[in-house]
């Protein structure tokens, strides 16, 4: 349509030319109108072609987006199941894995308890002179413990195996042949007698008779050094002869037999501490020798009974203060009456005095009442610091042996660790019976200084109600108390 236009237009313009110009313009105007109409019947065709072709596409897309909610309903589905049964198998996969925990739970406790019987056969094999009479048994322990795998059905069999052996053995004495390591280091062949775990003896082809014990690997027997007492050793004879029904027996693993003739007396036991042992026997003998003496003196310096106080108050209520002073003269043995008779030495003064001279009284009893006590205390705590010095000894020569020897062979290093171990032993007991003594003394002289004071003020009181002293603030000296 706009062609048709421009080419109406052109005939027009044309037309203002002239009549040739117009019949020229006619023809071309019909030509453009024949073109236009052919090209608008184009157009006209081309736009219902779109329009059919738009029809179409709409078409197609309606029944795409049908399908395709169609298919995300579907899928939507089948995802909502696929979480469904992810929650179940999660659920069921929760469960599985307790179980499974449960299982090795259970699994490593029986393992855990396999091992620790495992332990106690090794711990019971150990030191048993019994093992040598099975020897395998060691094998299966020593293998179990190395191996850390799970065990199986036939190790766990033959460690039970290891336990049910050990019950006929631990039941009767069993006498053999057999090997053995000498007092002298050698490997000897004799009697060897097992009673039960109690004891294990030997008879040598000459006749010895000694105590074996399990060696190190408890694959052997080894005798031990101490000798047994002729009683023992008559005893063991016997009943290796068959002669014997009683045989002595060693609960304690064989400890009581080895210390049969390993140690001495007392005096050997204060030795084995060093030399400092003796510093702190001094400051015991010392300490208690002084708490004696102590002991006796306080013991006689009794308390002033209520009787006696009583009768110097009636002589004192009577003014007969020279009968007071004479019957404190002769009571001269209670701390209490020696005050009271000082006090008596200043009748007729004023109070404050009298307090003074008692006060002062007082104080020259209580050296003599506390006389050595300090240094009871000193000592008391001097023992466990010489006990602490010989520890610190001790050691350092336990660790000079180290030093030099290593720790191989522990009986070097007994010496130093008896003399650290001794010393604090004998420090205390030096030093808690001198604490208790000065403790005890220390009571003692605190009941005779309150027994002193309350004394002297109630005689104070007595003076002041017979007028024999002048009360605080009055300078008068008393007539009749200064001619008494």
């Amino acid at each position: 349509m706009p062609l048709a236009a421009c080419l109406l237009a052109v005939a027009v313009f044309a037309g203002g030319f002239g009549p040739g110009a117009a019949a020229a313009a006619d023809g071309d105007w019909q030509r453009a109108g024949a073109e236009v109409r052919e090209r608008s019947q184009e157009m006209r065709d081309d736009a219902s072609a779109v329009r059919k072709d738009v029809a179409a596409d709409r078409k197609q897309r309606a029944m795409t987006v049908g399908e395709r909610r169609a298919r995300v309903q579907a899928l939507q589905k089948e995802y909502d199941a696929l979480v469904r049964e992810l929650d179940g198998l999660s659920k069921e996969r929760g469960r599985l894995e307790a179980d499974l925990g449960a299982e090795q739970a259970g699994m490593k406790a029986l393992e855990g308890t396999i091992r620790q019987a495992a332990k106690d056969a090794d711990k019971m094999l150990s030191g048993n002179p019994l093992a040598t009479l099975a020897p395998e048994r060691r094998d299966v322990v020593d293998r179990l413990l190395k191996d850390h795998a799970f065990p199986d059905t036939a190790t766990i069999g033959a460690l039970a195996e290891v336990f049910l052996a050990e019950i006929p053995l631990t039941r009767g004495v069993h006498l053999r042949q057999g090997a053995y390591i000498g007092p002298d280091g050698r490997q000897e062949t004799g009697e060897i007698l097992h009673a039960a775990r109690f004891a294990t003896f030997f008879r040598s082809q000459g006749g010895d008779i000694g105590v074996l014990e399990a060696g190190p690997d408890g694959a052997g027997l080894r005798a031990v050094l101490s000798a047994l007492p002729r009683s023992v050793r008559s005893d063991v004879g016997d009943f290796f002869a068959g002669q014997g029904a009683a045989l002595p027996l060693d609960v304690a693993d064989g400890a009581a037999f080895r210390r049969l003739n390993a140690g001495g007396g007392m005096w050997e036991w204060l030795l084995s501490g060093g030399f400092l042992v003796w510093p702190i026997l001094l400051v015991g003998v010392v300490g208690l020798g002084l708490g004696l003496a102590r002991f006796i003196t306080l013991g006689s310096s009794r308390a002033f009974s209520e009787k006696r106080m009583r009768e110097i108050v009636d002589r004192v209520e009577r003014r007969e203060f020279s009968a007071a002073k004479e019957y404190c003269a002769r009571g001269k043995k209670f701390p209490a009456c020696r005050v009271l008779g000082r006090a008596l030495d200043h009748v007729g003064l004023s109070q404050e005095i009298l307090e003074n001279a008692l006060q002062e009284a007082i104080l020259q009893e209580l050296p003599r009442l506390e006389r050595f006590l300090p240094s009871m205390q000193i000592l008391a705590a001097i023992a466990p610091l010489l006990g602490l010095l010989g520890t610190v000894t001790g050691m350092i020569n336990t660790f000079q042996v180290i030093t030099l020897f290593g720790t191989g062979d522990p009986r070097m290093m007994s010496g130093g660790i008896s003399e650290a171990l001794i010393t604090t032993q004998l420090g205390l007991a030096v030093a808690i019976p001198i604490m208790v003594l000065h403790h005890f003394l220390e009571r003692r002289v605190d009941m005779v200084l309150g027994d002193m004071e309350q004394k002297g003020t109630a005689f104070t009181v007595t003076l002041l109600k017979a007028g024999a002293v002048v009360p605080h603030g009055d300078n008068v000296v008393l007539r009749g108390a200064e001619e008494a």
